[in-house]
C-alpha cells in the first residue's frame, strides 16, 4: 500500500512540524473504531475504444486518476451502565457495538469516565 495522509500526517507529527496535532481529528474521523478500516488510496482507469474480442482494435488507456476510497461508516450510540457512548463503525461491524453491550453486563463501570468505559469496551474485540 502506498502512503496516504495519515501516513504523512503521522511523519509530519513525530518530525515536530505539527503543533499540537492538527489535522489528527480529520484522519482519525474516517477510521472503524474496531476494524480499523480507514481511507484508501485507488487508481480511476479511464479507457477509449472498443475491446479486440468485440472486433475492436483493443482498448487504450487515456488516463490514470488517483481517488480515495472511504469506508462506510455509521455512527452508532448505545448506553451502557448509564454512560452514553457513541462508536464510528464500518457498517459491517454495527453488530458488533451491540455484541459490546451484552459483553458488558458484568463490568465494573464505576469511576470510569466515558472514554475509559470505551477503551475497555474496544479491548474486548482485540
Amino acid at each position: 500500500m502506498g502512503r496516504d495522509w495519515c501516513d504523512t500526517l503521522r511523519a509530519a507529527d513525530v518530525a515536530g512540524s505539527l503543533n499540537s496535532g492538527a489535522g489528527w481529528e480529520e484522519c482519525m474521523s474516517r477510521i472503524c473504531e474496531i476494524s480499523g478500516k480507514r481511507p484508501v488510496v485507488a487508481n480511476k482507469i479511464t479507457r477509449r475504444g472498443k475491446a479486440k474480442r468485440k472486433g475492436g482494435v483493443g482498448r487504450k488507456t487515456t488516463g490514470i486518476t488517483k481517488h480515495w476510497q472511504y469506508p462506510n461508516l455509521h455512527k452508532v450510540r448505545i448506553e451502557v451502565a448509564g454512560h452514553k457512548l457513541t462508536f464510528k463503525v464500518a457498517s459491517g461491524y454495527v453488530g458488533k457495538v451491540y455484541e459490546l453491550v451484552d459483553r458488558a453486563k458484568g463490568m465494573r463501570t464505576e469511576g470510569l469516565s466515558d472514554a475509559q468505559l470505551k477503551s475497555r469496551l474496544l479491548k474486548l474485540f482485540k
